[in-house]
């Protein structure tokens, strides 16, 4: 998680308001991934020092800061599998703008995933990934950024067939309002009506 007042800055709101949409996204795929079953451990990795886990069972994420001589997420990723793992575990990537995921989507994603050494989600535009995973961790190779889906493809990642809920990343309001028509998760949902951003979504 970004955890910095750029994050998201294509979403076109203004920079309070934005800033608390993207800690509800983040709370609700915290809460995707919490409850599915195949999820031993959840950290939550982040360039920002102090950065507060907008969940309600902050006791069961742990916040890893990475150091800040690491510019990149693939960067961040590989010192986070190198130091933070266990050699022979599985890891799994999610980002944190899926505020439509369901524990459902992840649960199976998991479970397909453990047949391959390395497994990914495309997101809607097919461009992007939402998940990746590794096993064991150490052998993670991660190429977020801009047409990752095909970098990750071409690194020899198995892509995994996934409902919308889990290809449903936020990037702009367009992205927002998919997400809501799939059916947004609490946090996310109870914030826009709050703001009373919900007709501006329609």
């Amino acid at each position: 998680m970004k955890g910095t007042d750029d994050a998201k800055s294509r979403l076109q709101l203004p920079a309070s308001v934005r800033s608390r949409v993207v800690d509800a996204m983040a709370a609700d795929t915290l809460d995707a991934v919490l409850a599915a079953g195949e999820v031993t451990r959840v950290s939550l990795l982040t360039s920002r020092p102090g950065l507060r886990v907008p969940h309600a069972s902050a006791a069961d994420v742990d916040v890893i800061v990475q150091p800040q001589a690491l510019r990149t997420l693939d960067q961040a990723l590989s010192w986070f599998a190198s130091s933070h793992t266990h050699a022979s575990s599985a890891l799994a990537v999610v980002m944190p703008d899926l505020p439509a995921l369901r524990t459902g989507s992840v649960t199976t994603f998991l479970q397909t995933a453990a047949r391959h050494r390395s497994a990914m989600v495309t997101d809607c535009g097919g461009d992007g990934t939402t998940m990746l995973t590794s096993s064991p961790a150490g052998d993670i190779r991660p190429r977020f950024g801009v047409h990752s889906a095909a970098a990750h493809l071409a690194a020899g990642v198995v892509p995994v067939v996934s409902s919308a809920d889990a290809r449903r990343d936020v990037d702009t309001t367009h992205d927002l309002a998919h997400a809501r028509a799939l059916g947004l998760g609490p946090h996310t949902r109870a914030l826009l009506a709050q703001l009373d951003l919900t007709r501006s979504l329609q």
